[in-house]
């Protein structure tokens, strides 16, 4: 991969050849509104745009013909030497794949918004979602077999996105994966002609949805094969992009701990993701606030003493989830639960025995379901 700033040897060189003053500058603040290749009069000289850093400036002024055969030598140059898109997206998303595992709060805050100098981008990722989708391989399949499906499954996901696929990542961290994007007017094309259906999702998130949906069921009835599939973060612009492979880095880091369905999108996750960025020091302070409570004297005499959320039996926690999804309706979480109503009351109040807290209480539930979600994510230890 070529280093940053390719473009400087052959315009010095160029410059120095004909004789005109050329330097090279940096902008004040970063520049992301021009193209690579363009040209703007500024105190009376022409100046060339290259990057979001970086501008030239020419002195005589270069006529119109020198400087559109100055782009296009650029433009031409750039695209035989410098990586395809396609090969930065991959690089970058899978440094972000490693790394969200690790330190993902500091990603956040540390992370620089992606410098990706082919301005041409634009034209092609105007604006949409990354989505990335992850294959479940049967444990026996074999190398061949492996390569058949991955084929199959470029070959269902490029009927619906035309030139969208980006392409395969393997990870040591989360395995493998195939990137791609979806424009914003595909999207809203793909489901113009459908009528809003009573208990949808919301109505901005409808379009991707209903995508997100047909590209799975495609996947699995032509395919044979279970995948996982996440939708990132939209973004509007090129400007956008890192921000956009950032969340779904995050959210396949989230989304491997507290999974309930095949389908994740970014807007529907915020607890999770906002868990998994705060620094683990500041989630160990909450679980250490909550344990503070459990750990004091049992308020019957004789009883048990309280419980961690960690130290609950399974079937307590399906409960706490089912409780909690029905916004603490108990009769629509027992349906949801295909348990008796009863059984259900009888399981948070010995949830409330066991931990001091009532999951019918809101302010109760919210701090139970924070906790679980906290020790979930696995950014905390409790002894």
């Amino acid at each position: 991969m070529k280093s940053d700033g390719w473009w400087r040897h052959p315009l010095l060189e160029w410059a120095e050849t004909t004789g005109i003053d050329m330097t090279i500058e940096r902008y004040t603040m970063p520049e992301v509104k021009r193209h690579f290749g363009e040209w703007w009069l500024d105190a009376g000289r022409w100046s060339l745009h290259l990057d979001a850093a970086t501008f030239a400036r020419f002195q005589p002024n270069p006529d119109v013909t020198i400087r559109r055969t100055i782009t296009w030598l650029l433009s031409t140059l750039g695209r035989t030497e410098e990586p395809s898109r396609q090969a930065l997206l991959i690089s970058w998303f899978e440094k972000l794949l490693e790394q969200t595992h690790s330190e993902p709060a500091q990603l956040v805050l540390t992370s620089p918004a992606f410098d990706l100098p082919d301005r041409n981008w634009a034209d092609h990722y105007a604006s949409g979602r990354f989505v990335l989708i992850t294959p479940q391989y049967p444990k026996t399949v074999s190398l061949a077999e492996r390569q058949e499906l991955r084929q199959n499954i470029v070959a269902v996901v490029e009927s619906y996105v035309e030139n969208g696929i980006v392409g395969w990542l393997n990870t040591y961290v989360s395995g493998e994966h195939l990137l791609f994007y979806v424009a914003e007017n595909a999207l809203q094309n793909h489901v113009d002609w459908l009528e809003p259906v009573e208990g949808s999702p919301s109505e901005s998130l409808r379009p991707i949805h209903i995508f997100a949906e047909e590209v799975l069921d495609a996947v699995t009835q032509d395919v044979l094969l279970s995948c996982d599939l996440l939708v990132g973060k939209y973004f509007s612009g090129i400007q956008d992009m890192g921000e956009s492979l950032l969340s779904l880095a995050l959210l396949r880091a989230t989304d491997t701990e507290v999974r309930t369905t095949k389908l994740t999108i970014w807007e529907e996750r915020p607890l999770e993701i906002l868990l998994h960025t705060v620094p683990k020091r500041a989630l160990v302070w909450f679980l250490d606030a909550v344990q503070s409570r459990v750990g004091q004297p049992a308020p019957v005499a004789g009883s048990a003493p309280y419980l961690g959320v960690h130290q609950l039996p399974e079937e307590l926690l399906v409960s706490l989830r089912g409780i909690v999804e029905a916004n603490l309706n108990v009769s629509e979480a027992a349906r949801d639960l295909f348990i008796h109503r009863n059984t259900l009351i009888h399981r948070l109040d010995k949830l409330k025995e066991l931990t001091g807290y009532d999951a019918r209480v809101f302010q109760d539930a919210q701090i139970l379901w924070l906790a679980y979600l906290s020790i979930q994510s696995g950014e905390t230890t409790t002894d």
